[in-house]
């Protein structure tokens, strides 16, 4: 039996592997219950997040530049590497914005 592809699973299902890695996939996809009931599950997951409404407040992403830049500049910011914090649903939408 060929190697597990679980770790290409996620790119198979958005599309995003050349013809030859793919076809690599489906090959393995068919003999292989493991790779295609985690395949089942990642594509349950990806259409519940594609489902979720993800609005912005207005004006965030006019403002998104300028309070990025300004936590950048802050003195000692870089040096420390203090990580920006986003608000939480801001990862939610980066997340379904991925897979869009």
């Amino acid at each position: 039996m060929s190697e597990h592809v679980r770790d290409r699973l996620s790119a198979y299902l958005d599309q995003e592997l050349l013809s030859a890695e793919r076809t690599a996939v489906e090959t393995h996809l068919q003999g292989c219950d493991g790779c295609r009931q985690h395949l089942e599950t990642l594509a349950v997951v990806d259409a519940a997040a594609r489902a979720l409404p993800v609005e912005a407040p207005p004006g965030y992403f006019d403002a998104l530049p300028g309070r990025v830049r300004a936590r950048l500049e802050r003195p000692g910011a870089r040096a420390r590497g203090v990580p920006l914090r986003l608000p939480a649903w801001t990862w939610a939408a980066a997340v379904v914005a991925s897979w869009l």
